[in-house]
């Protein structure tokens, strides 16, 4: 049996579980043929699909005193659109991550204005395409469970693609993509990144900036092969797929990138084993926070630090990036509101190299508090609506979808405390925030995957319902109060002033007296399928 659905109940617990006992087939009934053979399609847009190809195959090129990027040219073309879209609700209602995000990067112009006036088109432009686009793009153009799956299945064959690189570079240290791309008349690929060999392998850089965001390229899909292809693709190539992409995440030999896997590993175990306790996210959490106090306790270090040690390959490199938190937070407390821009960071003479591995610190040092809480509060507002959003317990698929989002996303913001993201790897990680916001506005489902009515109105049943069987002659006597017309949908019902006017034996109480005659219809039970008869002959 697989791991049980993630659901937030409307009931009882927002962290509450569904658990399927046929683990995450797709849910019986009318309607799951369609379901399944749209599911298999997939739809996924053209724009997005080229994105995904620009992202991993990165180039670029000049174009006068502007460089550019295939995805950057890509999301040039496509932001006014999708901002008016957006804006004016069509891609759905406006959310608190929309706000916070627009205004970290109104507040990015405030600090670069500040600080580097000369560069403040460039390289507020640049993130404004990059960040901002990149959400917008998925905010767009991911609007349903179809969408989604089709997503996956792209981004699952891309990466698939890629194995047979990586299998060659790790071996012979030659990033062929890279050297391919740089042969091209006017087109430059990434900058070839000498790292030392781990495990007597070579690090797999692909086409990207470093190794380490080639592992967290892959590292995105992980959990969404597992959960979302589940009934699209069969056990053996769902597994399949999800062991190559794991194979490509360690190729890169990266802390960074091997850390957000074990970690939905972890999560995707827990969910497992705990899958019939309705408060285990709950007690995942204090559990997390026991061992968290306990560590600051009993250890004379930190527990980042403690961390750090065993989440790297090398203690040089864990206690390289405990210093850069510690010297980093000492600017972020002395330029605490607008930050130090694209400024020299003040640290000891022997830290030379001027990088910050820490995406959530870099923000910090760079446009100040203010900066840095837009752009956290925005990613976990995401977070935090995607796991309360009230889809209900019908739909099995987008419960599995919205399990593998949350899962990556919560593995993701702990993984960016060890990393820096930018270019490709930037808008493809807030693209993805973006692709998983429709799950917010989705609303409850039934088995079909249709929504639901909210309030106390009834539903009526599809005029392609069948009619019902009239019952035989003995069992007329027993009708009920409401008897539902000959040939009639299950919505139309007799009243009792139409049972007078065409007389049958009055309906009868279980006492076996006359039911009182009230003057109210009564409302009709609504069956997806018509109750077979008793049969007058038994008991």
């Amino acid at each position: 049996m697989e791991p049980a659905s993630f659901v937030g109940s409307d009931r009882n617990d927002s962290l509450a579980i569904t658990d399927n006992s046929s683990g995450f087939d797709l849910p019986p009934g009318r309607g799951t043929a369609a379901l399944r053979s749209a599911l298999n399609t997939g739809s996924l847009a053209l724009p997005v699909k080229i994105f995904l190809v620009c992202v991993v195959l990165p180039f670029a090129f000049g174009l006068g005193p502007v460089v550019l990027t295939g995805v950057r040219l890509v999301l040039i073309f496509l932001i006014p659109m999708m901002a008016v879209r957006l804006f004016s609700g069509k891609s759905g209602k406006m959310l608190p991550t929309d706000v916070l995000f627009f205004l970290h990067w109104l507040w990015i112009g405030v600090t670069i204005g500040i600080h580097n006036p000369d560069a403040m088109i460039q390289n507020v432009g640049a993130t404004g395409i990059e960040f901002l686009g990149g959400y917008f793009l998925g905010r767009t153009f991911i609007r349903s469970k179809e969408d989604m799956i089709g997503l996956i299945r792209f981004s699952v064959l891309l990466v698939t693609l890629t194995l047979p690189f990586a299998v060659f570079e790790t071996l012979t240290g030659r990033p062929i993509l890279i050297e391919i791309l740089n042969s091209v008349p006017g087109v430059k690929g990434a900058v070839r990144a000498y790292s030392e060999k781990r495990l007597g392998l070579n690090r797999v850089q692909m086409d990207f900036a470093t190794p380490i965001h080639y592992g967290i390229y892959c590292t995105v899909i992980f959990a969404f092969c597992f959960y979302g292809l589940k009934g699209v693709y069969s056990n053996f190539k769902r597994y399949l797929a999800t062991m190559v992409i794991f194979a490509c995440v360690f190729f890169s030999l990266s802390s960074g990138a091997l850390l957000p896997v074990m970690l939905q590993l972890f999560m995707i175990i827990w969910a497992f084993f705990l899958r019939n306790n309705p408060k285990r996210w709950w007690y995942l959490l204090g559990w997390l926070a026991f061992c968290y106090v306990t560590i600051d306790l009993l250890s004379n270090r930190t527990p980042y630090r403690v961390f750090m040690t065993y989440a790297t390959f090398s203690p040089g490199t864990a206690y390289w990036r405990a210093a850069i938190n510690q010297f980093g937070m000492d600017n972020v407390w002395e330029h605490p509101f607008i930050g130090i821009g694209f400024g020299y960071w003040k640290r000891p003479s022997w830290m030379q190299a001027n990088s910050v591995d820490n995406f959530w610190l870099l923000m910090a040092m760079r446009h100040g508090i203010p900066g840095f809480l837009l752009v956290a509060a925005g990613y976990g507002a995401a977070v935090w609506q995607v796991i309360f959003a009230k889809l209900g317990d019908g739909d099995t698929v987008l419960l599995r979808l919205r399990l593998a989002w949350v899962f990556t996303f919560f593995s993701l913001a702990m993984t960016l405390n060890t990393v820096h993201i930018w270019s490709e790897i930037y808008a493809l990680i807030f693209f993805h925030i973006g692709a998983g916001m429709w799950l917010i506005g989705h609303g409850p489902v039934n088995s079909d995957g249709a929504a639901v009515a909210m309030g106390p109105q009834l539903r009526s049943a599809p005029a392609t319902s069948r009619p019902l069987a009239q019952p035989p002659a003995a069992t007329r006597s027993a009708a009920p109060a409401a008897v539902v017309e000959r040939g009639a949908t299950p919505g139309h019902v007799r009243s009792p002033q139409t049972l007078r006017a065409n007389p049958v034996e009055a309906p009868t109480t279980r006492t076996g007296q006359s039911a009182p005659d009230t003057g109210m219809e009564e409302a009709p039970r609504h069956t997806r399928f018509p109750t077979r008869p008793r049969d007058p002959g038994k008991t």
